[in-house]
């Protein structure tokens, strides 16, 4: 082989061994990255953090230091985002991303929320960018192995954010905006969809499913049955929103109707009404109000 030869086969040698190693970069983490997210209401929750394991330590008071600020995990500062703006502990948190530290202690951590996204780990943070901090007690928990964030107790307008490891665990409410934000998103989409008859009555169902703005939401089934008197399902929302504004006797008389409209609809299967006994059975728990 000549020289030239050798030195062409020396490099491809060298070549395949850097491909090697820095595919053999990828190696796994011992704290893995994870994403949790949720719809609470109008408004999605994310955190992004890492997990690190408890490997049979001794983690509170040892491997993370009671009264210090700690990362809430590992690696990088671990993040909370809010696509609206949200309340937590009477404190309005304008939409957008913090950084989520805890201080640990024995009896009562302190929560922290920080404008602060890119630090490494507690190295980068500073107290002067903080927008929330409250006290909160830790409570005991069933052992968790890899520290974990939960989102529950899930209703329209507020959630519980939750974090375990080891035996320990801490929470904290977070309020939303659900009402406002739903009017503003129903009025919006009426004014584009103008003469849409099921915009209008979908509408009037959110109503009388929250039980809010239920002037509105007469007005809207009223307009969507002037739209399209064709529809019983019209007439048994209408039902509903009469019934949340208390006037039972109305809304009798709209599922009443919605049961009439539902056996002419039938007429071709011998006017069976597949409905008809589940709105019966509603109208007679109505009477006894």
């Amino acid at each position: 082989m000549n020289d030239a030869k050798i030195i062409v086969s020396s490099l491809l040698i060298i070549l395949g061994l850097s491909f090697q190693f820095a595919f053999a970069q990828k190696l796994p983490k011992a704290s893995p990255a994870s994403t949790l997210m949720s719809e609470v209401g109008l408004t999605v929750i994310t955190i992004n953090y890492s997990r690190p394991g408890v490997w049979e330590r001794t983690i509170w008071g040892e491997l993370v230091p009671y009264d210090k600020v700690w990362r809430t995990g590992a690696d990088s500062c671990t993040t909370i985002e809010f696509s609206t703006d949200v309340k937590i502990n009477e404190t309005t948190i304008t939409a957008g991303k913090y950084s989520f530290y805890t201080i640990p202690g024995k009896e009562e951590w302190t929560l922290i929320m920080n404008t602060t996204t890119d630090a490494w780990g507690a190295d980068g943070y500073d107290e002067k960018n903080d927008v929330l901090r409250m006290k909160v007690k830790p409570n005991p928990c069933e052992h968790v192995e890899s520290m974990e964030f939960s989102i529950n107790n899930l209703k329209m307008n507020s959630a519980v954010v939750t974090l375990r490891w080891g035996k320990l665990s801490i929470g904290f409410a977070v309020e939303v905006e659900v009402e406002k934000l739903a009017l503003a998103n129903l009025e919006a989409e009426i004014e584009k969809a103008k003469n849409a008859w099921k915009t209008y009555r979908n509408a009037a169902n959110y109503t009388a499913l929250s039980g809010t703005h239920l002037d509105k939401g007469l007005e809207w089934i009223n307009t969507s049955i002037e739209l399209n008197g064709d529809s019983w399902n019209s007439y048994w929302i209408k039902a509903h929103v009469l019934l949340a504004r208390k006037d039972v006797k109305g809304a009798i008389g709209a599922a009443e109707k919605a049961i009439t409209m539902g056996e002419a609809h039938n007429k071709d299967k011998d006017g069976v009404f597949e409905y008809k006994d589940m709105l019966q059975e509603e109208i007679a728990k109505w009477q006894k109000l």
